[in-house]
This record gives C-alpha cells, sequence and structure tokens, in this order.
C-alpha cells in the first residue's frame, strides 16, 4: 500500500524521519495523533518517535494531544520505556515532564527505572527517581531496580537508588531463589557492591533458597568477596553478642505494671530475622547466649581478647567510616548553598536525638487521641529506642478497590522516605511508614508539644499583626526550603489547622497532604477534592497541576484566616458556593485596620494566575517580612 492510499503511513515514516514539518501537515490534515500501526505491534507516532533522540518530535506529538502512557502490544513499553532502553535523555525528559507513568509497567511487569538500572542509563534514571520513580517495585520474578544493578553489576546506579531510599532486603520470587540484592551480589562476587550494600544498613543475615551469603560468596569463586563476608559477619557476631549481654541482665522476669496498660498491638518494620539471627551465631541457637562469648582462658591477657578479630574488623571499620565521610563530603558539594544551609543556620536544622531505626512501638491501652482529622487519628507512641513519637493511625482495611488502594499506599511510603530527608527547624520531622496488625496504615513522626494555629485562634482569637508577620516569616523560610529542594517538595494542604506552635515559639509546617490519596482510595469522592476548599488555589480546581504557586496561594489564606479567624469565602453556604467564587469573584480584603504592607503580601499571595504570584523567596524579601528577619528568633 502506498503512502498516498494510507495517510497514517505517511504520519509514521515522517515521524520515523524526524520531519516536524510533515508531520505537523498531516496532523492539520486530520490524521489521528494516537493512530496504531497494527502491522507493526500496535505502535503509536509517539512510540515511533521515542526510538529517536528526537526531542523536538516528542514536543509536538505532545502538544497536540498524543497519549503519554500507550503501550505496544508486543513487550507492552511505553514510550517512557523505550526512551529509557534506548537510553534516549531528551526524549525522557520531555516525556517525564509532560506527566507520563514512571512507574508503568510492561509485560514482564518492569518499569522505565528497572530497564535504566538494567542498563546503566544513569541520567535517565536521576530523572525518573526525581520525578519519583518507585524504588521498590517489583517484576514478574521479584527483581527490583536495585536487583537489577547487582545482576549487571552496575555501581554507580546502585549507589543513586541507595540515595533515594530503596528498600535494600526486598527478596524475588520463590522461581528466582528468594534472593535479596545482597546475596545475590554475594553469589556474583560483586565485592563493591557488598560493601555498599552492608554500609547501606542491608540485613546481611537474611538468606535466599540456596544460603546465606557467606555460602554463596564461597560458591562464586571470589576469594575477595569471601574474606568480606567472613570479616563481616565476624564483626557483627561480636557486636551482637555483647550488645545482647546487658539486655539479657536487664530485662525484668515479671511484666511491669506500665507494660500491662499498654496495647498488646507491636508492630516490627524488619523483615523476619529468625534465619539471620541463626546465621549471625555460626550455628543453632540464640545469639543471645552469653556461652557464646569467647572469655579469656586463665592467665591469658585480656587485650588479646579485646583484639579478636584482629586487624582485619579494625580496618573494616575504618574503612567504613572513610566510606561516609567521603559519602558526606560528596553530598555537601553537590548541594546548593541554600541546602547546604540546612545543617548550621539558624533557620534550619533536624531535630537532634529522634531515631527512626526503631522496630516496636506501643500506644497506651485507652489513650486518648492526641489530634484528629480527615485523613486519620493521631496517637503518642513509645518506640523500643524509649522516645515519644506521633503516629497517626490511617484506617484503610474496607478498600472497595485493592490494587489502588496498594499504590496509594506505595506512593504514600515514598513521599515519607522523601519528607524524611527533610532538614528545617520549621518543618515536622518524619520517621518512618508502617502497617498494623489491622492493615492501616501508619505514619510516624517526631512528637510535637504546642497548639496549632486553629486551635490557638479558637481559644485566644485573631492574631496581632506582629504574631501574623512572625509566624508568616517562619512559613515562608520553610516553604522556600521545601520548593528549592532537589526533587521540590509542595505541601499541598497549608492552612492553619496544619500549622504548629511550639512551646518555644517555633512554627512546624505539617501533615504535607499526607493519607489524601489513600483516604481518596476507599471512599467515594466526585470532586476528588478532600476537606474544606477555602485554600485550594483557583488552578486547582480548573483540573490543572499543583506547583509551588499554589502553596503560595494556601499561604495567603492562612495568612487571611490568622488575621481574621476563618479562611476566605468561609461565609459561602455550599462548597459549591465556594469554589465558584474562588475561580470568578474577587478574593476577600483583609481588615482596614492592617498595614498597607500586610494587604500588599496577602493580595499578591491571591492573585488568580499562578505565575503573578511571587515565590516564597521573594516573599522573604518583602516589606512586610525583610524587617522581620532582623529579629532574633527563640
Amino acid at each position: 500500500m502506498s503512502v498516498a492510499d494510507n495517510p497514517q503511513l505517511a504520519l509514521f515514516r515522517s515521524v520515523a524521519k524526524g520531519d516536524c514539518a510533515s508531520v505537523l501537515e498531516l496532523i492539520r490534515q486530520g490524521i489521528p495523533v494516537n493512530c496504531k500501526d497494527e502491522a507493526n505491534f500496535n505502535l503509536t507516532p509517539l512510540i515511533r518517535a521515542a526510538w529517536s533522540d528526537n526531542e523536538d518530535m516528542i514536543r509536538l506529538l505532545i502538544a497536540h494531544g498524543a497519549a503519554l502512557n500507550d503501550c505496544e502490544n508486543q513487550t507492552g513499553a511505553t514510550a517512557l520505556h523505550i526512551a529509557a532502553q534506548q537510553n534516549n535523555q531528551r526524549v525522557a525528559k520531555s516525556l517525564i515532564e509532560a506527566q507520563a507513568h514512571v512507574d508503568a509497567v510492561d509485560k514482564n511487569q518492569q518499569t522505565p527505572l528497572m530497564a535504566c538500572a538494567a542498563l546503566s542509563h544513569l541520567e535517565i534514571g536521576k530523572e525518573l527517581l526525581k520525578a519519583g520513580a518507585d524504588t521498590d517495585m517489583q517484576q514478574k520474578k521479584g527483581f527490583t531496580a536495585l536487583h537489577f544493578c547487582v545482576e549487571h553489576n552496575h555501581l554507580e546506579f546502585a549507589r543513586l537508588l541507595v540515595e533515594f531510599d530503596a528498600k535494600l532486603d526486598v527478596a524475588t520470587k520463590p522461581e528466582a531463589d528468594r534472593h535479596t540484592p545482597f546475596t545475590m551480589a554475594a553469589l556474583m562476587g560483586h565485592l563493591e557492591l557488598l560493601q555498599l550494600l552492608s554500609n547501606a544498613g542491608a540485613d546481611i543475615h537474611m538468606r535466599c533458597s540456596r544460603g546465606n551469603a557467606l555460602e554463596l560468596a564461597r560458591q562464586s569463586g571470589v576469594q575477595e568477596a569471601v574474606a568480606f563476608l567472613d570479616v563481616l559477619y565476624k564483626q557483627r557476631h561480636i557486636e551482637e553478642s555483647t550488645m545482647s549481654i546487658p539486655r539479657q541482665l536487664d530485662r525484668p522476669q515479671q511484666q511491669s505494671e506500665s507494660d500491662t496498660e499498654t496495647s498488646e498491638t507491636e508492630t516490627e518494620t524488619s523483615e523476619d530475622d529468625t534465619d539471620g539471627e541463626a546465621a549471625a551465631a555460626g550455628q543453632s541457637g540464640a545469639i543471645h547466649s552469653s556461652a557464646q562469648l569467647r572469655v579469656p582462658a586463665r592467665g591469658q591477657p585480656v587485650h588479646r581478647v579485646q583484639e579478636h578479630p584482629a586487624d582485619q574488623v579494625r580496618n573494616l571499620r575504618l574503612d567504613a567510616q572513610q566510606q561516609q565521610q567521603q559519602q558526606q563530603q560528596q553530598q555537601q558539594q553537590q548541594q546548593s548553598p541554600r541546602q547546604r544551609s540546612a545543617t548550621g543556620g539558624s533557620e534550619l536544622g533536624a531535630v537532634e536525638g529522634i531515631s527512626n531505626s526503631f522496630r516496636t512501638w506501643k500506644i497506651k491501652r485507652n489513650d486518648k487521641p492526641i489530634g484528629s482529622g480527615s485523613f486519620g487519628v493521631v496517637y503518642r507512641a513509645f518506640t523500643d529506642k524509649n522516645q515519644f513519637v506521633a503516629v497517626k493511625v490511617v484506617k484503610v482495611a474496607n478498600s472497595a478497590n485493592p490494587q489502588q488502594l496498594k499504590q496509594a499506599i506505595r506512593n504514600e511510603e515514598k513521599g515519607v522516605r522523601l519528607l524524611s530527608r527533610l532538614n528545617h527547624r520549621n518543618i515536622l520531622r518524619f520517621l518512618k511508614t508502617d502497617r498494623d496488625h489491622l492493615g492501616n496504615f501508619l505514619i510516624f513522626t517526631e512528637l510535637l508539644s504546642g497548639n496549632s494555629l486553629s486551635g490557638i485562634l479558637e481559644e485566644y482569637g485573631v492574631l496581632t499583626e506582629d504574631g501574623i508577620v512572625n509566624f508568616t516569616r517562619q512559613i515562608c523560610s520553610a516553604l522556600d526550603y521545601i520548593h528549592t529542594c532537589n526533587p521540590p517538595v509542595l505541601h499541598r494542604d497549608l492552612k492553619c489547622s496544619n500549622v504548629m506552635l511550639t512551646n518555644e515559639g517555633i512554627i512546624k509546617l505539617i501533615d504535607f497532604g499526607l493519607a489524601k490519596e489513600i483516604l481518596t482510595s476507599i471512599a467515594y469522592n466526585p470532586t476528588g477534592i478532600v476537606g474544606t476548599p477555602c485554600f485550594i488555589a483557583p488552578e486547582i480546581l480548573d483540573g490543572r497541576h499543583f506547583t509551588d504557586k499554589s502553596d503560595i496561594w494556601s499561604l495567603g489564606c492562612t495568612l487571611f484566616e490568622m488575621a481574621t479567624g476563618a479562611p476566605p469565602n468561609a461565609d459561602k453556604q455550599s462548597v459549591n458556593a465556594v469554589m465558584f467564587a474562588i475561580c470568578n469573584k474577587p478574593m476577600p480584603k483583609m481588615p482596614v485596620r492592617h498595614s498597607r504592607n500586610l494587604h500588599a503580601f496577602y493580595n499578591a499571595c491571591v492573585q488568580k494566575q499562578p505565575r503573578l504570584r511571587p515565590s516564597a523567596a521573594e516573599l522573604l524579601n518583602s516589606p512586610l517580612l525583610k524587617a522581620a528577619s532582623t529579629h532574633t528568633e527563640v
């Protein structure tokens, strides 16, 4: 069939040639941009364009409505899969920017990130991870992206995944021998990957169907890997054995009264490590037995026992410390000046002393919640690290759509991992996620003392302008920090009820829109909007994507709430009336008692067009806040 007889064939040939002018003309003539080449695995023009590194062609097709997530019928690959496989970086970036599904799966349940990991396409991998690609998805045999890195010995890509908090101990399916990345690295004798994974916290005692890591390394015949694991196992065995003695001696014989008051529910966040403990001991029986500790014989100098297993263990520790220091130096060099200041300035700094490495936790029986909202109930919990934390419990057990719920939970886990890396004095410290015995989703954070701004407004009335300026400056500082992170972080739910004031006078942003996706997956919600719409920017109500400028709109509404006791348009009689007013009516004005600078600040934040709103950095330099920044904080 000739091109003249088949205009769609002409479109595909023009795409293959990179002839943008001809493609544009054919689209204008009415050739569907999402037509499929039935003779060639149902390729779409966009998928065909992804084979070549032609960014202009990709952008042209996207601009005219090309479906981003269509797949061909041979392998089930999308355009983003093809770009990732071919290492077409500009095409991949254009697709990601256009919101292509970064976790799309082909017929083998393989994602674009897995393709990059298998081929060591580092730059596209970085773009996918910045866009939120899930590091822990598994293909048909249970391989994650980290498994592919290990299989092909791609050390740098593995470092990248570790940096983005990929889970280290995911096991493949039985047909793939239940390998973790660590056991797979041992089987293949990949010494540097073994060092990377062990330093990152991989469970070295987990076993696959073929044995533990040391046994597998011996099968590989790589003596360097065998020697490394031999020393590593001895080191861990000594550390775990010596650490077990105080616990053994101090454990009470009977349960205390305080223990009987606590909930019987305890949640383990780690995998089953029974096999690991046995491997650590090197023999049957628990590693906590004091009989397994080496005791000096009569007349033997004590220092000989303390030096066991000689210099190898000390050298291993020194190597790990040096590698950790080098990684920290590299991270500091890669950070922007604003991000580097996160560890030292008066504005910035993480909460000291809070550990997210706890494995069990308890909520006191009949304890009242310390907070509640649309997305869950918050309790105080006590961990096995002897610290109090806050835990938000999101009930998800009665989902009508299990697959949608599973994806929603995966996205929330990924969001909390991202938030746990934030380091700013005005941002709540996020710790980890978990599931309890009822299947509820749990979000752990630092435990704050104080009250929300909405609680303060309810109890004490509206704030003075000095208070508004002080709190707004701290909120802006936090927004400036998250909006300039790499990748940027958006709050998505800024309002007075999600802003805490500690007893020391420090503002803390909380919630960050977490658990919304889980809630919408278990409840019918025709508008897609959860909670009060008074703080939602008009572009969101219009169906556009959330941006940093949407947070700025919510900041303006929060400022209005601090000044008046209620958000803008709260007087409307219905949700629909509120949304109509936001999109079509002028925003309510601030009370006349406030200064011209405060009026100007509010008006700038609630511009209908996002491009007209200032950034958080620009707001910090506004006349209203610039003077406040000279004040010394508590």
